[in-house]
């Protein structure tokens, strides 16, 4: 097995994602021969694996064992890459804290015996015991339970839900912050990805208090190299208030290793998706749609489009190849909103009716682990929900059943769909296909919308409107968790 073993780690350390991500792409790559990398690479896996006498069922069954003889070969504490970036932000700082037992190499004060969550008296001395000016606290903000202690006693009687032993470290930074007033100070905390959308009451606090100076995230075996856990770590600097700080009321993360867009892990609650949809400065004069797919004679500005496809907002959402006649809101498709407008339009769409929505939707943090999960089971609803109105009126719609862009994206998020979308998807395919095969002249080159509003067949109407409630109530259960 051990040329399998080598070909799982080389897969973990080239493509920098999670041990789970990884063996869901090996599941459903067997016999893949597209373009697309991470699954061509998963399918080179499975090819080892055979060549050594692991078929592939069994593969999947040894993903423990492969695991643990990878980690068995890491060094224990943080990585080297970890380590150097902590040193970058702290050069100069005299006095380091590890409130945690980090590991970290350049920490000058371990506090392993210290008792952070008990001695905040803010008339006695404890509160001033390692609180001091022009130093650094590094540490893991913990997700676990917090427990009993003076400081989730104080949390609770102030207000906050004090769910973690890193959401009573936060409060205790800020009664320590209260009682010194330090100057200078750095705050490194390493975190799970949802830690303060998990904490956003305290998170809020703390954010009033600190200022938020860079945030990155990166797979937890990048963090741990010798950890078995999946899934995303969040690394946030802070510093101390100063007075002419920009105001934040959001945590987003660039990768550590790749870089790239930054993604979006922490937003106020009051903070609504539309308003912050990524749209193209650029305008073009575009006609309007009416509902019985006719363009008005009159062109408008609108946002430029890379699709020449559009998300208009007005009560409600609906896409298409023109802006909606009479939208307040059009943005543009682009290249670089496409995933987030995907989101935002089936979650509108899956939680319209239900009660809280009148606002909106809030604000979705893409940054979390299986984000691509919801994307890809978002993505039936947005090509063909009933107002999904992509058509073929001057030229094939980008978005059309049969293009070449919805089989990219059907690449792509494939493996990542769940048993209602995949059957959503292959309803609308199947059906336009058979219906255009039946009757070539009059729907040629026509899309899933069309071709339903020209056969207006009341039993297959029956049968889509089942499978698209459906895919909607899994997205709707989905993506509570990504909500801020």
């Amino acid at each position: 097995m051990k040329k399998t073993v080598q070909a799982v780690k080389y897969a973990l350390d080239t493509l920098h994602i999670s041990p789970d991500s990884l063996f869901k792409l090996i599941e459903t790559s067997q016999g893949y021969e597209g373009e697309d990398y991470n699954r061509w690479l998963a399918e080179k896996i499975i090819r080892t694996a055979d060549s050594e006498g692991i078929p592939f069922t069994e593969l999947l069954v040894k993903k423990l064992k492969i695991l643990a003889e990878i980690m068995s070969n890491s060094e224990e504490g943080i990585s080297q890459l970890v380590d150097d970036f902590i040193s970058e932000r702290l050069e100069g700082v005299e006095t380091v804290y590890d409130f945690s037992g980090l590991g970290y190499s350049g920490t000058t004060d371990s506090q392993e015996d210290f008792d952070w969550f008990n001695g905040i008296n803010p008339m006695g001395e404890e509160i001033l015991v390692n609180n001091t000016d022009n130093s650094a606290y590094v540490g893991f903000l913990d997700s676990k339970g917090a427990g009993k202690s003076e400081v989730t006693l104080a949390g609770r009687s102030m207000g906050y839900s004090m769910n973690s032993k890193g959401g009573a470290m936060l409060l205790r930074f800020i009664l320590m912050d209260e009682a010194l007033e330090p100057t200078n100070n750095t705050y490194v905390f390493i975190s799970d990805a949802a830690f303060f959308k998990e904490n956003s009451s305290i998170t809020q606090a703390f954010m009033n208090q600190f200022d938020l100076v860079e945030a990155v995230y990166l797979n937890k075996l990048d963090t741990m190299p010798s950890s078995f856990a999946s899934g995303l770590d969040l690394i946030t600097v802070w510093k101390t208030y100063s007075a002419d700080r920009d105001s934040v009321s959001s945590i987003s993360a660039c990768d550590l290793l790749k870089g790239g867009s930054p993604k979006l892990f922490y937003a106020d609650s009051e903070e609504l998706e539309v308003d912050y949809l990524k749209f193209n400065e650029a305008t073009e004069e575009v006609p309007e749609l009416d509902f019985d797919l006719n363009l008005s004679e009159d062109a408008y500005d609108v946002s430029k489009s890379d699709y020449h496809a559009y998300l208009s907002v007005n009560g409600t959402q609906r896409v298409a190849d023109y802006p909606i006649i009479g939208s307040e809101l059009v943005y543009g498709i682009t290249k670089e909103n496409l995933r987030s407008i995907i989101v935002y339009f089936a979650g509108s769409k899956s939680l319209e009716g239900s009660w809280g929505y009148g606002r909106g939707l809030k604000r979705v943090c893409d940054g979390l682990e299986g984000y691509n999960s919801l994307v890809a089971n978002c993505l039936p609803i947005f090509l063909y929900s009933p107002d999904s109105l992509f058509c073929t009126i001057e030229g094939t719609s980008s978005f059309n059943y049969s293009s070449d862009l919805v089989a990219e994206l059907f690449e792509e998020y494939s493996p990542f769909m769940s048993f209602e979308s995949k059957v959503l998807w292959d309803l609308a395919q199947d059906y336009s296909k058979a219906m255009v095969k039946g009757q070539e002249e009059e729907l040629e080159n026509q899309s899933f919308y069309q071709i339903r509003k020209a056969l207006m067949d009341d039993r297959f109407e029956k049968v889509y409107q089942e499978k698209y409630e459906s895919a909607k109530s899994y997205v709707k259960q989905q993506l509570e968790g990504y909500l801020c």
